[in-house]
């Protein structure tokens, strides 16, 4: 087991520049800002109620479109916009709770409307501790080739004051159960999208199956079907001796782990880059890049249909009781699992992203017989030299 990881040396050499193309909080292909950046001052949610007294169209928000996630309470006062994150499914066995965090929707009829939203259950999601510097990212171009994603600094999770003017600070602050998480923009345009982290979307998926079905260095393959029916689809790129597997975004509010895979597959495919090349003739890489499309286009933070977090359905035993994976609650894993299976596999990576790091982040073979101490500190390099 350990002469597989004289691969990482090779590896790291070959993506050590890709965070130039990773989505994290310090930058990215998408332009998302880090969370400090300072130079930014379900289709039953669409919520559109004609004209307010002054005349002027009232304030529309809707998140029916891919991974969109919001429910609207109240928007009657652009002042105070009480929002909540949809629960996902139950994840059963394993996790034994419904998982919110991700939302996406779309503000629209509130060009220069200075406004206020407030995410009234932020306290009750999957990771609340996560708020804590938090900033909201917004885009007025999220679907372009190169969208733009900048941070609200004034982003705050707190507890919203109660509406009394005529108590004092203290009072207010008690009353509120719940800190909840509030952000203020005024908008300079008649649209602007909110998101969690800048989202990465079902069709641009597609386009990046695209790119790499359309060049002579890669092959495209399906190799199973999620529960909605959407294929789980896999890129083989090099012919070496060595069997490479790289999975992202079990979790789909994880969406920078798949900007992570856009460009890790662009680089490879460079076909003039020695390092690229190098690692094509040392390798066969086999690469997932979204191991949960179904939870991605739900918008789903860590689960997919069925609420089954697959990070924990690679096997039975784990937790009492529970077998894993199986076709009628996580497909996704037993597919990728069957096919590794064919392959056999020298060098697994996991790419994953953090609500409290600013970068993505790798999981490897912990956990396994061969694991070592030798391993671990070829993990912890292979880490640093390829996302730090």
């Amino acid at each position: 087991m350990e002469t597989n990881l004289s691969l990482v040396p090779l590896l790291a050499g070959s993506v050590s520049v890709f965070t130039l193309f990773t989505y994290s909080r310090r930058g990215a292909s998408a332009t998302v800002f880090p969370r400090r950046h300072r130079n930014v001052c379900a289709s039953s949610n669409l919520r559109f109620v004609g004209t307010n007294s002054l005349g002027k169209r009232s304030i529309a928000i809707s998140d029916a479109f891919d991974s969109g996630n919001i429910k609207v309470l109240d928007a009657s006062n652009p002042k105070d916009i009480q929002l909540a994150i949809r629960e996902e499914p139950l994840t059963k066995g394993t996790d034994k709770r419904k998982h919110f965090q991700w939302f996406y929707f779309r503000v629209s009829n509130v060009k220069n409307v200075d406004c206020r939203f407030r995410l009234t259950n932020a306290a009750k999601a999957s990771f609340p501790e996560a708020w804590d510097g938090y900033e909201v990212v917004y885009s007025y171009n999220p679907s372009e080739n190169h969208p733009q994603w900048l941070r609200i600094p004034n982003t705050k999770y707190t507890k919203p004051a109660a509406d009394d003017d005529n108590e004092n600070d203290d009072t207010k602050m008690m009353k509120a159960v719940d800190p909840e998480l509030i952000w203020e923009f005024t908008s300079e345009r008649d649209t602007v999208w909110f998101a969690y982290f800048a989202p990465f979307s079902y069709e641009r998926h597609q386009a990046l199956i695209a790119t790499a079905a359309k060049s002579a260095l890669a092959e495209t393959s399906v190799i199973g079907h999620t529960i909605g029916g959407k294929p789980i689809d896999l890129v083989k790129v090099g012919n070496g001796e060595r069997k490479v597997w790289i999975i992202a975004r079990q979790h789909p509010g994880e969406s920078m782990a798949e900007w992570w895979m856009k460009g890790f597959i662009t680089r490879l495919l460079a076909g003039e880059d020695k390092d690229s090349q190098k690692l094509r003739e040392g390798a066969t890489v086999y690469l997932v890049p979204n191991m949960n499309p179904d939870g991605s286009v739900m918008g789903h933070l860590r689960t997919n249909r069925n609420g089954a977090n697959l990070n924990r359905e690679w096997q039975s035993g784990v937790y009492e009781g529970y077998d894993a994976p199986t076709l009628e609650r996580s497909p996704e894993v037993f597919s990728v699992l069957e096919e590794m299976k064919k392959t056999g596999v020298d060098l697994f990576i996991d790419v994953h992203g953090d609500e409290m790091i600013p970068d993505n982040f790798f999981v490897g073979g912990q956990g396994t017989p061969e694991w070592s101490q030798f391993l671990e500190d070829r993990y912890v390099l292979l880490n640093y030299a390829v996302l730090k």
